[in-house]
C-alpha cells in the first residue's frame, strides 16, 4: 500500500513539473484579428446632439434639422490568442500571459468611396439622383497627449485617411448649411469597398 501511495505521489510531482515547464515556454500569439465589412445601418441623430455639434464643435457649420449615425456591421476572423499546454501526464490545457502585447486588428476590405444621393433636387445645383456627398461632413474625434477635441471633416478626407475599421466602423454624419426646399427627402448612402462590393442603405429626412 505504501508503494502505491509513493507511485501516486511521484506521478503528481512529475505532472506539476511538466505543466510548469510548458507554461514557462509559453509564447504570445501575435496573429492579427481580421475584419470584413458586411453591412451598415443608418439612424437619425437627435436634435440635442445636432445642436451640440453646431454650438460646441464648429458654430453654424451644420444644419440642426437632420443628421445620421452610420454604423458598420463586421465579421471577425478571430484567432484564439492561447497556446495549448501539452503534458505527458495531464490532458491539454490552455495558458496565456498578461505580458502578451495587444492583438492588432486589420481591415480586409477598406472603404473606397461613400456617395450620397437624394430622391429630390438638392439646392440649386444638384438635381435628384446626383451625388451630394460634398454637402455632408463627419463628426470626427482628434485624440492627443494633452487634450482631445472634435471636428467636422469631409467624407472623402475621412475614409481616405482611415485604414482601420476601428477608425470608421461608426461615425456621425451631418449636413452643412445649404439652402434647400423644405420637405421630406430620402437619402441613399452607397459605400464601395476595396473588394468591389457595393453596400447601400436609405433613410428618410424632413428638412425645414
Amino acid at each position: 500500500m505504501k508503494r502505491f501511495f509513493k507511485i501516486i505521489g511521484l506521478w503528481l510531482i512529475l505532472s506539476a513539473i511538466s505543466l510548469t515547464a510548458n507554461r514557462c515556454k509559453h509564447k504570445c500569439d501575435d496573429t492579427p484579428i481580421e475584419y470584413s465589412i458586411l453591412s451598415f445601418s443608418l439612424t437619425e441623430l437627435g436634435k440635442e446632439h445636432l445642436q451640440w455639434i453646431n454650438e460646441e464643435i464648429h458654430p453654424l457649420e451644420c444644419r440642426t434639422d437632420f443628421g445620421v449615425a452610420v454604423r458598420f456591421k463586421s465579421r471577425y476572423e478571430k484567432i484564439v490568442n492561447y497556446k495549448p499546454v501539452n503534458s505527458f501526464f495531464i490532458q491539454s490545457a490552455y495558458a496565456t500571459s498578461i505580458d502578451c502585447p495587444e492583438v492588432k486588428y486589420y481591415l480586409l476590405d477598406s472603404i473606397v468611396s461613400i456617395r450620397i444621393f437624394s430622391d429630390k433636387d438638392f439646392g440649386e445645383t444638384h438635381s435628384a439622383g446626383t451625388d451630394i456627398a460634398e454637402f455632408f461632413k463627419i463628426q470626427y474625434g482628434i485624440y492627443g497627449e494633452e487634450f482631445d477635441y472634435w471636428t467636422l471633416t469631409p467624407l472623402e478626407s475621412f475614409y481616405k485617411s482611415s485604414t482601420s475599421l476601428q477608425n470608421h466602423s461608426m461615425f456621425n454624419c451631418v449636413i452643412v448649411p445649404v439652402a434647400v426646399e423644405a420637405g421630406e427627402y430620402e437619402f441613399t448612402f452607397v459605400v464601395e469597398l476595396s473588394d468591389e462590393r457595393i453596400l447601400t442603405n436609405s433613410i428618410k429626412a424632413v428638412l425645414k
